[in-house]
């Protein structure tokens, strides 16, 4: 079976939207023969001229490589351009569901015009999609009243690749020439709106915090402070050896988005406790407050922070339920299964 897998964000980085593509290519992948498309180029072993519009590379991938299945990752306007050319070419249609983005744009305030447009055209991709995968409960729940063809297959990981590294957790510290402080985490990019409020939060509490605590910011950051308790990472390679020096993650969203974050998975799966808030808790259906993360309000944060971060063993335990919670229910080996038999002999797609 030829299978496309389309995402509209840039796969030559790593954000929410493609990191979910790639690990969905590295699972069909080994079944099946699979490519992936992007928005501003081919990968693998698809060589084709980049083009200035990503029409062109949709059609130019329809028209040269003949799939049995396309496979939208979070990808609505391919989708509607492989519908399109559905009925000539004959494939199936998966769309993915990272999440409810007409609930996002409600959750930003954008005006209620573009609100209803985004539902409508949700409601008719799911529609006119064979299959449709939800990544979280509320993502299912929306979509199955369009489709009752959707199965949910969580965000999941590597948890080989996605453990603590004590080696790099000590080569880190030493290259920031941190000693004994505590250092939390937060974790980027942070020029795209459901972050911004990252920094606002710390640049506003950082005062408050205990003075043993140093900050680290991963990712791309261009309002930053003058504090020597502040560590400006910006984007880092080796983003999974920078989690490992962390002692604790800080997710302190203030808007929802509408499907689970990578950003808390990827640091539960270290081992590391996170604290975040309930916008931040939305889509993350098997994780329970208090048990393998810490969930308060936005104005308890920083003293519910002050309280816990110095109770080692508490913080610990947290982080060894988080692992243990990522390994049995966000892990690549228990969504592999779910994901290979979707394309399986009498399944939705299979041939």
């Amino acid at each position: 079976m030829k299978i496309l897998i389309s995402t509209p964000g840039d796969i030559s980085k790593n954000d929410g939207t493609t990191v979910r593509a790639k690990r969905i290519l590295k699972v069909l992948g080994t079944k099946f023969d699979v490519k992936l498309l992007g928005s501003k180029k081919f990968a693998l072993d698809i060589q084709i001229i980049r083009r200035p519009l990503r029409l062109v590379n949709l059609v130019t991938a329809i028209l040269r490589f003949k799939f049995d299945c396309v496979y939208c990752s979070q990808d609505r306007w391919g989708f509607v351009v492989f519908k399109i050319f559905q009925k000539i070419f004959k494939y199936k249609i998966i769309y993915e569901a990272h999440s409810i983005v007409s609930e996002e744009c409600r959750n930003v305030k954008k005006p209620m015009i573009i609100v209803k447009w985004a539902e409508y055209f949700e409601r008719f991709i799911a529609s006119h999609s064979y299959l449709v995968i939800a990544l979280s409960k509320n993502t299912f729940d929306f979509f199955i009243k369009c489709n009752e063809n959707i199965e949910l297959i969580p965000v999941f990981l590597d948890t080989k690749l996605y453990k603590l590294n004590e080696m790099k957790r000590v080569e880190i510290r030493q290259r920031y020439k941190i000693s004994s402080n505590i250092v939390v985490g937060l974790i980027g990019p942070f020029n795209i709106v459901f972050n911004k409020h990252f920094l606002t939060f710390l640049y506003d509490n950082i005062s408050r915090f205990d003075k043993r605590i140093k900050f680290m910011i991963i990712g791309n950051c261009d309002k930053r402070i003058e504090s020597e308790r502040i560590i400006y990472a910006g984007y880092v390679e080796d983003y999974i050896d920078h989690l490992s020096s962390l002692d604790c993650v800080l997710v302190p969203s203030k808007i929802a988005t509408g499907g689970p974050l990578n950003k808390i998975l990827e640091s539960m799966s270290l081992g590391l406790a996170v604290f975040t808030t309930p916008a931040g808790l939305v889509g993350l259906d098997y994780v329970t407050p208090g048990k393998d993360i810490f969930v308060f309000e936005e104005h308890e944060l920083v003293d519910k922070m002050q309280q816990l971060m110095f109770e080692g063993t508490l913080i610990h335990q947290v982080g060894k339920n988080a692992r243990h919670t990522v390994e049995v229910y966000y892990s690549k080996e228990v969504n592999t299964k779910k994901l290979t038999k979707l394309f399986g002999v009498g399944s939705y797609v299979g041939y």
